[in-house]
């Protein structure tokens, strides 16, 4: 909704600014009108969209602002720049596990093996090995679990967190070195392309300028439209993005289903073969 919220800023700004009025106080204006409200909820601190706004606001020069919102007002990013159902299902299916998996082996190992135990005891029939093994290292069975099924839900926040911007999410560990190369290969490019208009001044007066920066400035510099390349470069990375992003999640959903798979065998074994034993014994 973020940027459902962004483009109608720009529109408006673009449209209404008067004269004499600065941009930045023209932004602030237009965000403080009732009819913003329409457009989702308030820009959060920290976002893209928020660091545009106020970069924007921030130019020194006033032509400047009036072109660079202008870009932004031609954009169309609601729609190209939306999580996929499809990826909030998978995040949304691994929190679900997590759940299970906690509530069934806690209630296995509270309720179940105990009385398992103690049964045998009663009718002085040794352990099975499995129920001691499952017994003795139980702690470490849980924590390795845990830890991999953690990391699986910090692997999918950290991806849906690609898709809502969030400012620093690129400097982490898990983006660095546990996402596909191609996930964040794909991201820099949409954020060098979503930031072109500012960068692109902020270079003028010595900042860093990337591949995608040197392409639209040369865009620019050719007299093409700077927004109509812009919005493809978009759709294409961000198409990339969705799909490596979706693949990635399949693998880890398929790895925790082989994982829940191989518990729920155990719990199963560990349950019924000290069923028929018993049987046996009385």
């Amino acid at each position: 909704m973020a940027w459902e919220r962004f483009g109608y800023i720009c529109r408006k700004v673009s449209s209404t600014l008067q004269e004499g009025e600065t941009v930045s106080e023209c932004i602030t204006r237009v965000e403080k009108e009732p009819g913003c409200n329409l457009y989702g909820d308030a820009i959060r601190a920290g976002s893209l969209p928020r660091k545009i706004l106020n970069d924007i606001g921030h130019l020194y020069s006033n032509d400047e602002a009036k072109d660079v919102i202008k870009i932004y007002s031609e954009l169309d990013l609601s729609e190209r720049l939306e999580e996929p159902m499809q990826f909030k299902r998978v995040t949304v299916y691994l929190a679900l596990v997590v759940v299970v998996f906690f509530f069934v082996s806690e209630i296995y190992q509270l309720k179940v093996a105990p009385t398992f135990l103690e049964t045998f005891e009663t009718f002085d029939v040794s352990i099975p090995h499995h129920l001691m093994f499952f017994r003795d290292y139980w702690n470490f069975f849980m924590v390795s679990v845990f830890s991999m099924l953690g990391l699986a839900l910090c692997v999918g926040y950290i991806l849906r967190g690609l898709f809502q911007f969030k400012r620093g999410c690129e400097k982490g560990f898990v983006y660095r070195y546990l996402t596909f190369k191609g996930i964040r290969y794909a991201y820099e490019n949409i954020i060098h392309t979503l930031t072109f208009p500012i960068s692109n001044k902020s270079s003028e007066k010595g900042g860093s300028t990337s591949a995608i920066n040197e392409h639209l400035l040369s865009i620019k510099c050719s007299g093409m439209n700077v927004g109509t390349e812009m919005k493809e470069i978009i759709r294409t990375d961000m198409n990339t993005l969705v799909d490596l992003c979706e693949k990635q999640m399949r693998y880890i959903s398929v790895l925790i289903a082989v994982v829940v798979v191989a518990v729920i065998f155990f719990f199963l074994f560990s349950a019924y073969s000290p069923l028929f034993m018993l049987g046996e014994t009385i």
